[in-house]
């Protein structure tokens, strides 16, 4: 084999190449490895230039980054204080058996509102809206999360009727009327967070009517589903292409925490280890 201080390019330059491209006891076998070996001077000190750089090549600091990916990261970072809505849609009695991983959606959502709600904050500038669609036909919440909004302190909370796909009323969409305030702060909201059914309809509906309105949206992936799971992934892609953040709810809240020294964060990890649903869970994409 080859030394210690010989390098695998050099053995290959030396030896392998030499030894397999051209017959053995040729004349041109011995004229190859000389030319080889002339190389291996430039070859070696090429390898040992670029080694280095290469290895860190796909790395790049913010410094780097380009001023819109740098604006985009920072778009997109959580912090306990910062002015946010929650979405809850559609969580209702009479899908529970019809959308795939319903009980999974169901005890994320759940974990979000009571992470969230374990949170101190410096002001009051979350907003809890929970929406059920013609609920005289469809039913009501389902208890878990229902109960979840009803134990909520930390947030303005209301829950909303619609025929509408989308959770915004037309309404809403002037801007002027504020309807972005996040709490009882009158603060705009900086995030928008989105969970529910179905996310080929309703969930994607309002995931680009906030969109097409400039707002920063995160959609949880592990509360969000519909009944064929074909169209929820569909969903998923469209409404990331369109602007909007794929994350966990889990994730969120220990974004939000930003630390184990936080005072919060034994409460909220209780929280979140509290038993899953049984099966499996449901696909990131």
């Amino acid at each position: 084999m080859y030394h210690d201080n010989t390098s695998v390019l050099d053995y290959t330059v030396l030896n392998v190449i030499p030894n397999t491209i051209i017959p053995e006891g040729s004349r041109n076998r011995r004229h190859s490895a000389t030319r080889c070996r002339r190389m291996l001077g430039v070859l070696s000190a090429r390898s040992v230039a670029r080694a280095r750089p290469r290895a860190f090549a796909s790395f790049k600091t913010a410094a780097s980054m380009s001023p819109s990916s740098v604006e985009r990261v920072r778009r997109s970072r959580i912090t306990k204080d910062d002015a946010l809505v929650v979405y809850v849609c559609d969580l209702q009695d009479k899908f529970a058996k019809a959308i795939a991983g319903f009980d999974h959606v169901v005890h994320a959502t759940t974990v979000l509102i009571r992470g969230m709600d374990a949170m101190d904050s410096s002001h009051k500038n979350r907003r809890l809206i929970m929406s059920e669609q013609n609920p005289d036909k469809l039913g009501h919440t389902v208890p878990q999360v229902h109960a979840a909004y009803n134990d909520a302190t930390a947030f303005d909370k209301v829950i909303r009727s619609k025929l509408r796909f989308s959770m915004l009323e037309p309404e809403d969409y002037n801007v002027s009327e504020r309807y972005f305030y996040s709490g009882s702060s009158n603060v705009m909201a900086k995030h928008h967070i989105v969970c529910g059914i179905e996310a080929h309809v309703c969930v994607l509906q309002t995931v680009l009517d906030l969109l097409e309105r400039d707002q920063v949206v995160h959609v949880c992936v592990d509360a969000v589903s519909s009944i064929r799971l074909q169209d929820r992934d569909v969903a998923l892609r469209r409404m990331q292409q369109a602007g909007a953040y794929l994350t966990t709810t889990e994730s969120i809240l220990f974004e939000m925490l930003d630390s184990a020294a936080s005072s919060q964060f034994r409460a909220v990890s209780a929280i979140v280890r509290t038993p899953r649903p049984e099966g499996a869970p449901l696909p990131s994409l």
